[in-house]
């Protein structure tokens, strides 16, 4: 639907109060224009091959066989991209990043993400001994929100090969809009719910288009990614027009809770068919976790409550 859109359509579900001093309607419409030259084709493209995807190979918890495993089975399936988990002790992170770069490899694409675990000093010493290993980026090393935390951060490592990504617990366009202007991020993280609906997500893709800034979304959680898709396929088609440059993240769980889980092909999502987002979960599964009388909730162990019963693996 959205791809088939006409320019001036899509700008007017934009609301542009506080986003003309980054993007203009005009601005957006002409992105949109120059696009259309050759939407049918990227569209057939995009039908035989979907966007490129990324999965976390090092969760926090894993042990090295099970990361190696992990990897194997990734790479089997075609995938060159992966992610690992930082943040806990320094002397343990190089190590798992050195662990991971030989495991897959100096050809394959290699992310970190510290979930805002850092302020912008401990980033600062983190992150200067990560410089050797050729990442691709370093996500949400600091608070979401923290914009001039980001400018310092990428100023600071101008000269390394990452830069930062962000965007996946920003809850504003406007958060966005002072990011991508400042370039203080290199690779824009939109989440499929996180703001208010399509029309923001429309707009932050636009404002990243014109900041030359590949939009990589995130999918981490129960049908994020059945969301994401979409969103990617209509970046990719109809704004950016480029798959070269962007990444889609893609979890290789959770897909038993919907009637049309995500599937990949070659590292790649495969497009999908089914009328809609794609949302409807089975109803075993919503039996199972629904609050507070599903079986997962109701017959859990006395001693797993709170945040350790949801950090414990079941």
């Amino acid at each position: 639907m959205l791809v088939d859109l006409e320019p001036e359509f899509v700008v007017q579900c934009i609301d542009w109060r506080n986003l003309r001093d980054a993007l203009t309607e005009h601005e957006a419409v002409a992105i949109l224009q120059n696009a259309r030259c050759n939407v049918a084709d990227r569209e057939t493209q995009l039908r035989e091959r979907g966007p490129k995807a990324y999965c976390t190979a090092g969760w926090l918890g894993l042990s090295d066989d099970e990361i190696v495993a992990t990897i194997e089975k990734l790479r089997e399936q075609g995938f060159d991209s992966f992610k690992l988990k930082v943040g806990r002790d320094l002397d343990h992170d190089v190590k798992r990043i050195a662990f991971l770069r030989d495991a897959v490899g100096p050809e394959c694409n290699l992310m970190v993400d510290a979930n805002q675990y850092w302020g912008v000093p401990e980033a600062k010493q983190h992150l200067e001994q990560y410089r050797d290993f050729d990442l691709k980026w370093v996500e949400e090393p600091i608070a979401r929100d923290d914009v001039l935390g980001y400018v310092d951060l990428a100023e600071t490592f101008a000269e390394a090969t990452f830069g930062f990504a962000c965007g996946e617990h920003a809850a504003s366009p406007v958060i966005f809009k002072q990011l991508l202007k400042s370039q203080a991020i290199k690779y824009c993280q939109i989440d499929a719910t996180r703001v208010a609906g399509v029309n923001d997500v429309m707009a932050i893709i636009l404002m990243a288009a014109k900041f030359g800034i590949p939009v990589c979304p995130h999918g981490g959680g129960i049908a994020l990614c059945n969301m994401i898709q979409h969103y990617s396929v209509w970046d990719q088609i109809a704004v950016s027009g480029t798959s070269d440059t962007q990444l889609v993240e893609y979890i290789d769980f959770l897909q038993e809770a919907v009637e049309h889980p995500v599937r990949t092909r070659d590292g790649h999502y495969v497009t999908p068919s089914a009328a809609g987002w794609g949302l409807e979960f089975i109803p075993t599964f919503i039996d199972q976790y629904r609050f507070p009388d599903g079986t997962a909730w109701r017959d859990r162990s006395p001693l797993r409550k709170g945040a350790a019963f949801e950090a414990t693996p079941s």
